[in-house]
């Protein structure tokens, strides 16, 4: 029963698809921009985005490359 109602699922092709159709990587972009928005965070520093937003450093730096 399980493989009848998964088969189409562990058989599809996801090497072609283009990165941003991917659902993980909607909801990480809408979180990220919901939880540090761009246009606040645009010009702070990675250290006064950890402090005002509570987030670790490997995010504030990710929010600043974007």
């Amino acid at each position: 029963m399980y493989e009848i109602g998964y088969t189409p699922i562990l058989q599809r092709s996801f090497e072609k698809m283009p990165l941003y159709c991917s659902v993980e990587w909607q909801v990480k972009a809408l979180t990220g921009e919901i939880a540090m928005p761009y246009e606040e965070t645009k010009e702070m520093s990675v250290p006064e985005i950890m402090k005002k937003y509570n987030v670790s450093k490997g995010f504030a730096k990710k929010r600043q490359r974007y």
